[in-house]
């Protein structure tokens, strides 16, 4: 049995708390059971209505709703079609969060929904006022180990670029002290994948591998997670995002690969050079950062004077101080190899990104996401600068 009770604003006071809804008397809801009570303007009368998604177990689910009249509310009353057993397990929402996605004025519900090992998609019911539709795929598909939503700190709603539509926010636990703020920008009916929105913080060594999630060309995730239980509706969304996913990753590769030729002739190129191992100074230093193995691989060099490549671009034209072609690092200045801790930091991190993506595979996250690939070096080289005295 339950009652909801209301504090009326006054502007500086309150009233006491005086009933709001009807009783529901015993055996007639068991409020206990709403995996969270947010609230919302579902009708856009301009008044705050009580949602419950409620929770009847063995992935069975229901969304109420107490809808205001400004002094009182209705009882709970179903909001969402039902979804009956096996069809949507809602106590695996890491959060549920209202917002208006689609700027209609009406409150909308949203669920990151936690599969486990790394793996999410965020669902939405959309209101249409007096009922909302049943929990839709809202995002992308996260596949396994390409975002763990549990490491959000917590999930809040709001409207980050004006446009009038909700996005969610996550600021993401990296532990150790670690963290960046990720978005799922709303268009709609739909929203991004969970993407960087911040800089990282950190004040310890993390695998900024994270960054770099989701996959772009050859790293791009398309499987589908097996959550339609027969659905044949949910069946047929799933292969159109399906299709739309290895659409997108064999373009990704396609139009990378002027990108993967280049670097591939730059990389010949700068071979025939008179490559040196990394100045032992500057190994002392970042050892304690970098694997003996990407140390080990790694050559440098500042002379690439007559050299009709990416590097001639890059350092003399568009003034980059360096750049790398797989476990090459090529320095405008010799200074900068011999004593620029924070530069080589920034540029190892290339390195283990061309170790663990290979240089196609880099080559499709620089052509698609370069951003993505940048902030990790530069977050690598912040922190790594925190930590030493010759930054």
């Amino acid at each position: 049995m339950t009652t909801t009770f209301v504090q009326l604003s006054g502007g500086t006071t309150s009233s006491a708390w005086t009933p709001w809804s009807p009783d529901h008397g015993a055996g007639s809801f068991a409020v206990g059971s709403c995996s969270d009570i947010v609230a919302g303007d579902v009708n856009g009368d301009g008044k705050t209505d009580l949602l419950c998604p409620y929770d009847y177990g063995k992935e069975a689910t229901t969304t109420f709703v107490q809808l205001s009249s400004g002094t009182t509310s209705s009882a709970w009353t179903p909001w969402s079609p039902d979804h009956g057993t096996g069809s949507f397990a809602v106590g695996s929402c890491s959060d549920i969060v209202a917002g208006d996605v689609n700027g209609d004025g009406k409150t909308d519900l949203l669920c990151p929904y936690d599969y486990g090992k790394a793996a999410t998609t965020t669902f939405v019911q959309l209101s249409g006022g007096m009922t909302s539709n049943e929990w839709t795929p809202w995002s992308p598909d996260h596949g396994a180990d390409t975002f763990a939503v549990r490491s959000c700190k917590d999930i809040v709603a709001g409207d980050v670029n004006g446009d009038g539509k909700t996005d969610l926010l996550c600021p993401y636990d990296y532990g150790k002290e670690a963290t960046t703020t990720f978005v799922q920008l709303s268009d709609g009916p739909t929203s991004s994948t969970w993407t960087p929105w911040s800089p990282v913080h950190a004040n310890t060594m993390i695998d900024f591998w994270a960054m770099l999630e989701p996959g772009i060309g050859k790293t791009r995730e398309c499987s589908q997670n097996n959550n339609c239980h027969s659905n044949p509706a949910c069946e047929i969304r799933k292969k159109l995002r399906k299709l739309d996913c290895e659409r997108i990753k064999v373009s990704h590769i396609i139009s990378s690969e002027p990108t993967e030729a280049a670097i591939h002739e730059s990389r010949k190129q700068m071979s025939n050079r008179n490559l040196d191992v990394i100045p032992t100074a500057v190994r002392a230093e970042l050892q304690a950062y970098f694997s003996s193995d990407i140390l080990d691989e790694v050559r440098y060099t500042s002379d690439y004077s007559n050299v009709l490549s990416i590097s001639q671009y890059a350092l003399d034209w568009a003034g980059m101080d360096a750049i790398v072609f797989g476990h090459i690092v090529v320095f405008r200045e010799l200074s900068n190899a011999l004593n620029n801790m924070g530069l080589w930091a920034h540029e190892l991190e290339h390195v283990k990104q061309y170790k663990r993506l290979g240089i196609d595979g880099f080559s499709q996250y620089y052509t698609h996401a370069s951003s993505r690939i940048e902030a990790a070096a530069e977050a690598q080289r912040k922190y790594i600068c925190s930590q030493l005295n010759s930054c």
